[in-house]
């Protein structure tokens, strides 16, 4: 009968285990994108500046056209 109580306790941490190393990787996997994100959003700023500088540009040249 107590063989039953070790065979729940190893199931028990073996999915106590399982659960540990995917929410590991969930972690890890979720700084990465974070951190990839933080990437994406500065370039996206510096283009965006860009398109913000030249906008200004072609508004001063129409503006001295008339």
């Amino acid at each position: 009968m107590w063989w039953w109580i070790g065979l729940w306790v190893a199931l028990v941490l073996c999915a106590g285990a399982a659960l540990g190393l995917l929410g590991l990787r969930l972690w890890r996997k979720g700084t990465a994108l974070i951190a990839e994100l933080g990437t994406a959003s500065e370039s996206l700023t510096a283009i965006l500046d860009q398109l913000n500088d030249l906008a200004d540009e072609s508004a001063d040249r129409r503006a001295s056209q008339h």
